[in-house]
Formats: C-alpha cells, structure tokens, sequence
C-alpha cells in the first residue's frame, strides 16, 4: 500500500476518534475475515506500518520450500515470483505485498461492511442518536440495532452535521428515517445516500428484507405530509382546528397501515384523517384537486 492508504487509514482514526494502532488493529481483523475465504482460508498475513514512511503494508506470507504440499501457505524455490524478485525474502520465508487497489469492487466493499462490524462491536449509539421510540412490532432487527447501522454508514451522524428527527417504522416491512441538517453545505438526504446510492444500499443490505426510506425534514407541514406518504399519491388536504382532512385516491386509501399512520399522527403531532376522494364527494360539493393526479386519474377518481 502507498503513502494515500496509510493517509486515509489516519483520516478514518481520527474520524473514529481511535489511535492509529487502534484503528489498524480493526482494519486488519476485517481484511482478515474477508480475504481468508474459500481456497485463502489457511493463507497467513502481515501488518506493518511504518510511520517514518508514511506506509502500511499487508503482505501475505509463504513458507520457501523444495516441495510444495500446500499451495496457500508454501512457495517453490522455483517459483517465478521468486525469481522475479515479486517480494521480499527473510529467513526462508517469502512475503509478498497485497494492494488494495488490485482487489474487486466486491472485495472492497466486503471489507468495509466487516470493518464496520468490528468497530460496532466498540462502539455505543451516543445519546443523541437515541431518537423517540414509536409502536413497534416484535422483529429480530431492534429499533436500536437499526439506529446502529445507520450510525456506521453515515458518519456526517456522529459529526452532529446530520440529526435523525425520527423514525417511523413497521419492523420487517420498512423504516421510514427523517433526517436535518443545520448546516448548508451538507443536504441530509444526500449524506444519507451516498456517492451513487451506494450509502443506503449497504444500509439495505445489512437490515435485509426490510425497506428503508430516508425523508428530508421540512418545517412545512404540507411538504413533511407529503413526503412521509409516498409513494401514495396526496390529492388535496383540508385543515382544520381538529386536525388535518388528507385525501387520497380512492383505490389507494384502504392500503395505508393503520399502524405506520398513528406513528405518523405521534411525529406531527397532529390528528390526520384519511379519506378517499369518493368519501369526500359524499359531503362536500368543492374538491380541491393540487396537481398531484393526472387529469384522467383525477377524473377516474371522482366519478
């Protein structure tokens, strides 16, 4: 590895808040769970950083031998890496250096799911992650085991760049996380993401079947609404001092979970009554359509 990992492998403990050793011991726990698979299963490595060289090094170890009888941890004098001086040579022993960069994308990205692993297991969700705790279904991912993956896969959490105002969840089903953010440059929705997706697709993967959605808070109480409510289709709304009147499609209202709408009422902090636009027409001559509908679905409805 060249001086750019040793700099990102320092960066990332200083993230963490752990010494460097600390962090590599990790690291190298991890490399170790993911690369010593299959047909590597048996195969020995080394660890070396070199801090008056700006370098971290991982070299895969080979016992130097006349006759090989196991290929994953024995080398022949003969062998061409050998002889191409491919590594280095001390008391009978052959290493040879491993770079990241020459592994998959697939690799990779194994390595950082299992790095995030080992550092969960030292680490507490802090207080502030800790966010109110809604109906909850009995499932074999807890609320707190989700509030801990999340917190590993967006590091702009731990910074305070980024708050998690809520989340409202049908445990197996989905979790729909709202997040701020108070300063500028960072959007919420964007740290939560990732580069391409690839932030909330690992989220995805760890939890399993369960979707997640990650939802901008907004202090528009419309937007809020309708935000939580996709992918369903809000027609209009009427406000009232009761509460606020949301209707809906009328094919679509009888599948809203009843349970996800009463978390939704707790987090607005507001009774919502869920209508249909047939329901609606019945006691009242003024539909107020918003544009959310085409003009034929619209029509289709108000029949």
């Amino acid at each position: 590895m060249n001086e750019t990992i040793y700099q990102l492998i320092k960066k990332s403990a200083q993230r963490e808040n752990l010494s460097i050793q600390e962090y590599i011991d990790l690291f190298s726990t991890a490399f170790r769970k993911v690369y010593c698979q299959g047909e590597n299963e048996q195969a020995k490595l080394n660890f070396s950083l070199l801090p008056e060289k700006n370098e971290f090094l991982i070299k895969r170890i080979y016992e130097i031998t006349d006759y090989v009888e196991n290929p994953v941890t024995e080398i022949s004098r003969e062998d061409k890496m050998i002889k191409e001086n491919k590594g280095e040579i001390k008391d009978n022993t052959f290493f040879l250096s491993l770079d990241l960069k020459s592994f998959s994308y697939s690799f990779n990205h194994q390595l950082q799911i299992k790095l995030l692993d080992e550092k969960a297991k030292k680490k507490e969700v802090p207080p502030y992650l800790k966010t109110k705790r809604f109906s909850s279904v009995n499932n074999s991912l807890s609320l707190e085991e989700l509030q801990k993956i999340i917190f590993q896969e967006v590091p702009e959490i731990e910074e305070k760049k980024v708050k998690i105002e809520g989340i409202l969840r049908l445990p197996g089903i989905i979790s729909k996380v709202i997040v701020s953010s108070n300063i500028e440059e960072i959007h919420p929705l964007g740290a939560c993401l990732g580069k391409e997706g690839m932030r909330a697709k690992t989220i995805q993967g760890r939890i399993g079947s369960e979707k997640i959605a990650f939802i901008v808070y907004e202090k528009d109480q419309k937007k809020i609404i309708q935000n939580i409510f996709k992918p369903f289709k809000i027609i209009s709304w009427i406000e009232k001092e009761e509460g606020i009147t949301i209707v809906f499609p009328t094919e679509q209202v009888y599948s809203i979970d009843k349970r996800l709408l009463q978390q939704i009422k707790d987090f607005m902090k507001k009774e919502l009554i869920i209508v249909s636009l047939k329901e609606l027409q019945r006691t009242t001559k003024f539909i107020v359509w918003n544009g959310n509908l085409s003009l034929e679905e619209y029509q289709q409805n108000y029949k």
